[in-house]
C-alpha cells in the first residue's frame, strides 16, 4: 500500500503544466497485438540463465526508471521536501517476511470405521451424474466423485469411501488421512488422485535443500515501484473466519502434494506422493492422463525495494540527491540478478516412497519463456501423470508469468495470463489535474471517468515490443551508471483513452508424436482486457474464442451526463484466435467488436459455431453470437430482461438453463433465479421459462460461483445446487439442497428440498469455527435417488418421493489441519450408524 501512495501523491502533487501536452490526441492506442509474449523453450541450462536474468535486469531497469522519470518531473514544478512514504522512503516495508507456520502434518491412511466391504455380487445402479464440466468427456476434479456404486467425499483432512447404493445400504466403507488440506480429486477406476496443500519443510530438511523466499520482481508488475509479492506463505494457504493463518513455531513452507491412492475392498491406500512447489491453480483429467497447473513457486536473487541510508544520513532532499540513491538501488540489484545462478531460480519437487524422499528440479529444456518484460512476476507449472504408468517420471513445463485461467479439452491446455500494461500514471493525473484548476477547482477531484481503476502497472498498450534489456554491469563497473541533470520534460502527445490490462493466452498440446503426453507449447495470441473464467475460453476447430471485458481510464474527465455516455468505463469483446502459425502466433482472426458497454461479463458459454454472452449493469442483456466464421463472429440477436445469469449450461442445441439471481428494472438484485432461454431463432433469444426465489430471506448459493456444486444430470432431466439461508427460524439459517425436474418445454418442477439443517443444531456455524461450513456441499444422482452431502452427513431420497423418510449417515466431525482451532466440535471419530436413520424429506 506504501508504494501505491507514492505513486500517487508524486502524480497528484505537481506538473500541472504537463496537461497541456497530454491532449494532442483524440485517438486511443492500435489494437493490442497478438505476439506480444511469445514464449521460447530452452535449448540449454545457459540459455535459460541468460533469458531469465536478461527478463529480470529489463524490468529492475524500467521500474528504476520509472521511478527516476517522476522524480524528475516532480522536482522540475518546484516540488515540496517531503515524500509520503513509499518505496525508498523512510520506514518502507521490507520485500521480505518472516515464514509463518501452522503445517499440516502426514496422517497415515487409517482403518475403516466399519469392516464391511461390498460383494463381488453387490448391485450397482445403472448411471450417475457427473462433475459439472466444461468439455464433454474432459473431467475436472471435484471434492465429491461417484460411481454406480460409492461415493468418494474429501471431508476435512479425510477421504472418505461411502456404500451408496442401494440407498437403503448407504454406509461408510473406509477412509485414510490425506496429508494436509485437500482441495480436489479425480476418479480413475479404482485410482484416485488427491490435491491437498502442505508444509514441505520437512521435505526441505531431510534432503538438505534450503528454502527459498519468493521471488520479488522489483514491482515490475504491482500497483506502483517495490511491489512484488509476500513470501513465507502463499495465498493457497486456508485462512480461517477473520482472515487468521494456522501459526505455530515450526518452519512453515507451502508445497502442493498429488496423492494417488488405490481402493481395495473399500480402502484407500496411498501408492504415490509427489509434491510441488506452488499453488494449485486447476486441473484436468483426459482418461489416464492427469495434467495439473501450478502457479508460483518464482525464485530469484533478493532483490531491494528500499533507498539506503547510512547511519544518521539525512534523507535526500534534491531531486539529483534522490536519482542518484536510485542508481545505487539500481546498481546493487543489478549486481545480484547477474551474480545469480540457474539454482537461484528454479523450483523444486520432491517424491516420497516410504520414508525415502527424493528432490527434483525442472529440465532446462522443460522451460518457456515469454518475451522479454511482457509479463509480470510469477511461474505456472504444468504436471503430467498417467495413472497407467504408476511409477514413470512426472511430464513437465515451467512457463514464466503467472496464469489466472485454465481451458482444456481432450488434446489441449489453453493457459491465460495477465499481462503486462504501463500507463503514464503521472501524465494521467496532471491532465486530471489541470482540468479540475482549470474547471475552478482547487483540491483534487475524481470525475466519473476519473476513478484510478486498480494499479495495473506497466508495457503500453500497443504493439510495440518491449525494448531490448539494459546490459548488465561490467565486472568492476557496478553502479558507474550516471543520470542526466534535472531538465523539464516535455511528454510525448497521449490518446484519450487506455485499456487498462491485457490477457496473454499461451496454448500447450499434448499429443506430439516425439513426446506423447507431454506438455509442448504450439503458440501464443494476445487480447485486450480480462478473462472472467474459463468458460470464457474455448477451442472449436482449431480456433480460439475469447470473451474479455476492457476497462478504460480516460485523460478527460467526464463533466456531464453526455460525457459520461460517452465515456463508458468497460466493453466486452469475444474475438477470435486463428491456429498457430509457423512463427508460434496465434493470429486475431476476428473480433465482434464491442458489446454492452459499461457492463461486464457474468457467464459465457460456446457451442459449436455459436456463443452466448451475459453481461449486467442493470439488466441482463443475453447476446446470441454466430461464430461459424471465425474471420467475421457477429451478434445475431440479444434480450434484455432483468438480472443476470452467472452459469449457463446447454440442455440441446436450442436451450440454455441458467442459475443466477433476479432483479428489479432499476438493477436492484433480487433472490436466485432459474431461467431457461429458448435460442431457436438467433436472432430472437427468448425467455422460456423462470422460477425465482423470495427475497424474503438471504439465499445463497455456490452455484453462483462455482459451476461444480450446479448438478444438472441431463439424461434424467434433473438438477440440484446448494441453498444457504439467514432466516427467523430457530437456527437463524437453512440449509438445503434444491431439487428440481427440468423440462425445456414444461419448465420447472421443484421436487423438493433436501434439509440439513438438523445436522448442525449443536453446531450452527459449522465446524472448526465456521471454516466447515454448514451448508450443504454438493448434490449427486445415481438414478433418481438423489444424495445430499454435507460436512454433517448424507441423506438419500428418491427425487419422487423427497416427501417421505429416506436413508441418513451422520458423518464424524472433519478433522481440521493441526494449529486449527476446534471452537468446541467434538473430537475423534463417530461409527456411523449400524443401519440407515430415515429422515423427513424438505418441503
Amino acid at each position: 500500500m506504501t508504494a501505491k501512495t507514492t505513486f500517487v501523491l508524486l502524480a497528484a502533487s505537481g506538473l500541472a503544466a504537463f496537461a497541456m501536452g497530454c491532449s494532442g490526441s483524440t485517438t486511443e492506442p492500435a489494437p493490442l497485438g497478438q505476439d506480444e509474449a511469445m514464449l521460447r523453450r530452452m535449448k540449454s541450462c545457459g540459455e535459460l540463465l541468460t533469458e531469465l536474468k536478461s527478463d529480470a535486469a529489463y524490468k529492475v531497469n524500467h521500474a528504476t526508471d520509472r521511478q527516476i522519470e517522476m522524480t524528475r518531473r516532480f522536482y522540475s514544478q518546484g516540488g515540496y521536501g517531503g515524500f509520503g512514504g513509499g518505496l525508498g522512503m523512510p520506514g518502507a516495508a521490507s520485500d521480505s517476511r518472516a515464514e509463518s507456520s501452522g503445517a499440516p502434518q502426514a496422517g497415515a491412511p487409517s482403518a475403516p470405521n466399519s469392516p464391511t466391504s461390498p460383494s463381488p455380487s453387490a448391485p450397482k445402479a445403472s448411471d450417475h451424474s457427473e462433475t459439472t464440466s466444461q468439455v464433454a468427456g474432459v473431467d475436472e476434479a471435484d471434492f465429491v466423485k461417484a460411481d454406480n456404486e460409492r461415493l468418494y467425499v474429501l471431508h476435512g483432512t479425510q477421504l472418505k469411501v461411502l456404500r451408496a447404493w442401494p440407498k437403503e445400504s448407504l454406509a461408510e466403507l473406509g477412509q485414510a488421512t490425506v496429508e494436509g488440506t485437500p482441495s480436489e480429486m479425480f476418479l480413475d477406476g479404482q485410482t484416485l488422485v488427491v490435491y491437498s496443500q502442505v508444509n514441505g519443510a520437512s521435505l526441505f530438511t531431510a534432503t538438505g535443500t534450503p528454502m527459498r523466499e519468493e521471488y520479488n520482481d522489483y514491482g515490475y508488475g504491482g500497483g506502483g515501484f517495490g511491489g512484488g509479492v509476500s513470501v513465507g506463505r502463499a495465498e493457497s494457504v486456508p485462512t480461517m473466519p477473520g482472515g487468521g493463518v494456522p501459526q505455530s513455531s515450526a518452519p512453515y513452507h507451502p508445497l502442493t502434494k498429488i496423492t494417488v491412492f488405490q481402493v481395495a475392498n473399500g480402502v484407500p491406500q496411498a501408492t504415490r506422493e509427489l509434491y510441488f512447489e506452488g499453488h494449485y491453480e486447476d486441473s484436468r483429467r483426459v482418461g489416464p492422463e492427469v495434467r495439473t497447473v501450478l502457479t508460483g513457486a518464482a525464485h530469484g536473487p533478493k532483490l531491494s525495494s528500499n533507498l539506503e541510508l547510512a547511519p544518521g544520513e539525512q534523507y535526500p532532499q534534491t531531486a539529483d540527491e534522490i536519482i542518484a540513491k536510485y542508481e545505487l538501488l539500481r546498481a546493487k540489484n543489478l549486481a545480484a540478478v547477474a551474480a545469480s545462478q540457474l539454482d537461484d531460480w528454479m523450483p523444486v519437487s520432491f517424491e516420497k516412497v516410504g520414508s525415502q524422499v527424493t528432490v527434483a528440479r525442472p529440465t532446462c529444456s522443460d522451460y518457456y519463456l515469454p518475451t522479454t518484460g511482457s509479463t509480470s512476476y510469477g511461474l505456472t507449472q504444468v504436471e503430467s501423470i498417467n495413472l497407467t504408468q504408476p511409477n514413470a517420471p512426472v511430464k513437465s513445463a515451467a512457463i514464466t508469468g503467472h496464469t489466472s485461467v485454465v481451458y482444456g479439452n481432450g488434446g489441449s491446455l489453453v493457459l491465460a495470463q495477465q499481462g503486462y500494461v504501463d500507463l503514464p500514471w503521472s501524465d494521467i493525473y496532471a491532465s486530471w489535474q489541470s482540468q479540475q484548476t482549470s474547471n475552478g477547482g482547487s483540491g483534487w477531484g475524481w470525475g466519473s471517468s476519473g476513478s484510478m481503476p486498480g494499479t495495473e502497472a506497466s508495457p503500453p498498450d500497443t504493439a510495440t515490443p518491449a525494448p531490448s534489456p539494459t546490459p548488465l554491469p561490467a565486472p568492476g563497473r557496478v553502479g558507474t551508471r550516471t543520470s542526466p541533470a534535472v531538465t523539464p520534460v516535455t511528454p510525448p502527445a497521449l490518446p484519450a483513452r487506455f485499456v487498462t490490462s491485457r490477457t496473454h493466452v499461451h496454448k500447450l498440446v499434448f499429443n506430439s508424436p516425439s513426446e506423447p503426453g507431454f506438455p509442448i507449447y504450439v503458440g501464443s495470441g494476445t487480447v485486450g482486457g480480462s478473462v472472467d473464467d474459463q468458460y470464457s475460453i474455448d477451442e472449436y476447430q482449431g480456433n480460439i474464442r475469447i470473451a474479455s471485458t476492457e476497462s478504460f481510464v480516460y485523460l478527460h474527465q467526464a463533466q456531464n451526463e453526455t460525457e459520461r455516455l460517452a465515456q463508458p468505463q468497460s466493453e466486452n469483446h469475444v474475438r477470435v484466435l486463428g491456429p498457430a502459425t509457423p512463427g508460434l502466433r496465434l493470429p486475431l482472426r476476428g473480433d465482434t467488436g464491442k458489446l454492452a458497454p459499461d457492463e461486464r461479463i457474468y457467464s459465457a458459454r460456446f457451442m459449436g459455431g455459436k456463443g452466448y454472452l451475459v453481461t449486467f449493469r442493470q439488466v441482463d442483456p443475453l447476446f446470441s453470437l454466430d461464430l461459424s466464421n471465425p474471420d467475421a463472429p457477429r451478434v445475431t440477436g440479444e434480450l434484455k430482461i432483468p438480472g443476470f445469469s452467472e452459469f449457463m449450461v446447454p440442455m440441446d442445441d436450442n436451450h440454455l438453463l441458467t442459475i443466477g439471481r433476479d432483479a428489479t428494472d432499476q438493477g436492484r438484485v433480487q433472490g436466485l433465479a432459474l431461467q431457461i432461454f429458448d435460442v431457436t431463432d438467433p436472432a430472437r433469444p427468448r425467455l422460456a421459462h423462470k422460477h425465482s426465489y423470495s427475497n424474503s430471506e438471504y439465499g445463497h448459493s455456490d452455484a453462483l460461483h462455482d459451476p461444480k456444486a450446479f448438478t444438472y444430470f441431463k439424461e434424467r432431466g434433473l438438477l440440484a445446487f446448494p441453498y444457504y439461508a439467514y432466516n427467523n427460524s430457530p437456527n437463524g439459517m437453512r440449509s438445503s439442497l434444491e431439487v428440481f425436474t427440468v423440462n425445456a418445454q414444461t419448465g420447472f418442477t421443484k421436487a423438493g428440498s433436501v434439509d440439513h439443517t438438523s445436522f448442525f443444531a449443536s453446531q450452527p456455524q459449522g465446524y472448526s469455527c465456521g471454516y466447515y461450513q454448514p451448508s450443504v456441499r454438493r448434490g449427486v444422482f445415481l438414478e433418481d435417488v438423489i444424495y445430499s452431502i454435507s460436512y454433517g452427513g448424507v441423506i438419500a431420497q428418491k427425487v419422487g418421493q423427497l416427501g417421505v423418510p429416506g436413508s441418513k449417515l451422520p458423518l464424524s466431525a472433519p478433522v481440521a489441519p493441526p494449529g486449527y482451532p476446534s471452537c468446541g466440535d467434538s473430537p475423534g471419530v463417530r461409527e456411523p450408524a449400524p443401519t440407515p436413520v430415515p429422515v423427513p424429506g424438505g418441503g
